[in-house]
């Protein structure tokens, strides 16, 4: 009876562990993110990069403005040569809902790296019946400084981010449909790998990723059903390829820096490949920009790179060979949803030779091929398994510590760019000269927190290592205007337009320069111009009314006027400014209410009060001219004695 009762007990022990499983492998996965929300958190005090985030989130006025007709622009047109609609409109709403807030923004974006490892941890246990795989993948997914790009740059983070989600949910919900052979699955990855393709064009790779997951799950991926299922995905990745080729059109590659030959490229995308993998390995000396070798400065380790390569596809061969499925999933996941990348090197030169951006989703496919290691290697020394328990414990905690280090450089623009300065290699003494665009953008970031010689060194040092760099002359001319020196000025704006004859940022800040001097004819031509080559450019519209103004053209300057309030229906000063023109036109109700509009919307501007105080002393009111000329002056606007006087 005894004995009886004690091999029922055991048997309730074992089914008890059996359900302390899944349970404990959760636990693990809580403290996975918790550590990962700790690692981030130098992120809550940054702000945007002044690389990418002003273009396409500060100044996108489809994220900055949103309503029904900006979202209709959102998915009928391409922005800035990208087509990512439901990433923008997340960003757009993430806007609204937090007013801005950079905090919020970021702990959005720390958020979104979360639940991710949540649907990498889900979908690597859905794959695997050991659970260590989940928790290893998951960990590495979360806690490796190759991840913080996307999730401390807000640019890569709107449409990488994004992306990923989808993605994995695409996947997901296939596995389901594998499985279970539902529709209601099948309908929802399909429909998840659509949001996937409206956040970043790379998602296309799914329909590719999705007959390596047959593999992995012992389907039969060529079969007739098999290759029918994936038909609605292949449409969906073709119709996004064709249309990232559209928007692709008229990006100007390499930034003019060097031409490269085919063969060159070849080497590019070989020495990427490798170095993604050592990247994920062992993480030194990661940038935001890895730039190209200067021609004819190829280093020997690029045709290295093709020995290695080599190497992996025999490893990936072997694997196949003696079945190891999870070896050749993982570098199957990582080659198929990096492929769009480096084919892009081998048919042009992009920016950068790599990014750790590109990888954020391919990387699961490395970090797979680490927790196999572990496996295997457990396996072969099981009496070392402690130890090697304990090893990868406090590698993946030196990531962890690595990744808190790496957040902080993604605080703000100087940070970022001063990093990738420093770790920079000079090749024969020389700096490359594609390190012009970080000076260059140091500069602004310096000029905006008012150090103006630290910005005026950075765009002559960007001149020095590439003299052909327009931006560095046009915004140095920037710093001279800004300091009354416009001969300076337009010197620099004529280095940087006869570079490039179609910067119009240049023509509209040299036409500002020619009206300063007083030479309306020669502003109004560079204005004109620079409106030509970009009709939404603010600054040009709005230096090309004030000269109108000037040369009292009070009809032109009004239609000017109107344009900028059309694309920003609420800038106080541009509705005074209207007042001010409706005046000069003599439509004197229509001033009033511009004036009366401006200081709704802006109480504090002494100056609307002036203008309206002037508005009402033409008209004959003098009690409410003397009113806001009184108010004018507490608000600190220049108010001249007599006129006060004047009015009593």
């Amino acid at each position: 009876m005894s004995k009886r009762i004690k091999k029922d007990a055991g048997k309730k022990q074992v089914v008890k562990a059996k359900q302390q499983g899944p349970a404990k492998s959760y636990y693990w996965l809580a403290a996975i993110l918790a550590v990962a929300f700790l690692v981030y958190t130098p992120l809550l005090q940054g702000q945007f990069i002044n690389y990418d985030d002003d273009i396409y989130i500060l100044e996108n006025p489809l994220i900055q403005q949103l309503s029904f007709d900006n979202i209709k622009a959102l998915f009928s047109e391409f922005f800035g040569n990208q087509y990512a609609p439901v990433a923008m409109l997340i960003m757009g709403l993430e806007f609204k809902a937090f007013g801005g807030s950079t905090v919020l923004l970021k702990l959005a974006s720390i958020l979104l790296h979360l639940f991710n490892t949540v649907l990498v941890f889900q979908l690597v246990a859905s794959l695997f019946k050991k659970k260590e795989y989940a928790i290893i993948t998951a960990a590495l997914f979360a806690l490796h400084p190759i991840q913080v790009e996307s999730v401390g740059w807000m640019s890569a983070s709107m449409k990488v981010g994004t992306s990923t989600l989808f993605f994995l949910a695409a996947l997901l919900f296939y596995i389901k449909y594998a499985k279970d052979n539902g529709r209601r699955q099948y309908a929802l990855s399909l429909g998840f790998f659509l949001l996937s393709c409206w956040c970043k064009e790379q998602a296309i790779t799914l329909a590719v990723t999705l007959p390596a997951v047959d593999y992995l799950l012992g389907r039969n991926w060529l079969n007739k059903r098999a290759l029918l299922e994936k038909l609605p995905f292949l449409f969906i990745a073709i119709v996004f390829g064709m249309a990232t080729i559209v928007a692709s059109r008229g990006i100007e590659q390499n930034l003019g820096v060097f031409q490269f030959g085919f063969f060159e490229r070849f080497l590019f995308a070989s020495y990427a490949i490798v170095a993604y993998w050592a990247n994920a390995l062992a993480p030194v000396n990661l940038t935001f920009f890895n730039f190209y070798p200067q021609p004819g400065h190829i280093p020997a380790t690029f045709y290295l790179s093709i020995i290695v390569l080599l190497a992996m596809a025999a490893g990936f061969y072997w694997a196949a060979r003696k079945g190891n499925k999870v070896i050749v999933f993982g570098m199957a996941f990582f080659f198929i949803n990096s492929g769009l990348i480096l084919a892009s090197q081998l048919m042009a030169v992009r920016d950068v030779m790599m990014a750790d951006r590109y990888i954020y989703l391919s990387s699961l496919g490395i970090f797979l091929a680490v927790a196999e290691g572990y496996r295997w290697l457990s396996g072969q020394r099981p009496g070392w398994r402690q130890g090697i328990v304990a090893g990868l414990g406090i590698y993946v905690l030196v990531l962890a510590g690595l990744s808190f280090q790496r957040a902080k450089v993604f605080t703000d623009s100087i940070s970022l760019l001063s990093d990738v300065i420093e770790k920079a290699r000079p090749v024969d003494g020389q700096l490359t000269p594609a390190l012009a665009l970080p000076f260059t953008n140091r500069g602004q970031a310096r000029k905006a927190k008012n150090d103006l010689l630290g910005a005026m060194a950075d765009y002559s040092q960007a001149i020095a290592v590439n003299p052909s760099y327009d931006m560095a002359y046009s915004n140095r001319g920037n710093l001279y205007f800004n300091q009354g020196d416009y001969a300076k000025a337009i010197e620099d704006y004529n280095r940087a337009i006869g570079l490039n004859p179609k910067a119009s940022k240049a023509l509209s800040s040299r036409g500002a320069a020619y009206a300063a001097q007083g030479n309306y004819p020669l502003a109004l031509a560079d204005l004109n111009r620079a409106l030509e080559l970009d009709p939404g450019l603010n600054d040009a519209l709005s230096n090309r009314m004030l000269v109108h103004y000037y040369l009292q053209d009070f009809p032109a300057s009004l239609a000017d006027c109107n344009r900028l309030l059309e694309m920003s229906p609420q800038v106080a000063n541009i509705i005074n400014f209207r007042g001010t023109l409706y005046q000069k036109l003599g439509r004197m109700p229509e001033a009033e209410a511009d004036f009366n509009r401006s200081i709704q919307l802006d109480p504090n501007d002494g100056s609307f009060y002036l203008n309206r105080s002037a508005f009402y002393n033409l008209n004959g009111n003098n009690t409410a001219a003397l009113q806001d000329a009184i108010k004018a002056r507490s608000l600190g606007a220049n108010v001249n004695d007599n006129y006060i006087n004047s009015l009593r």
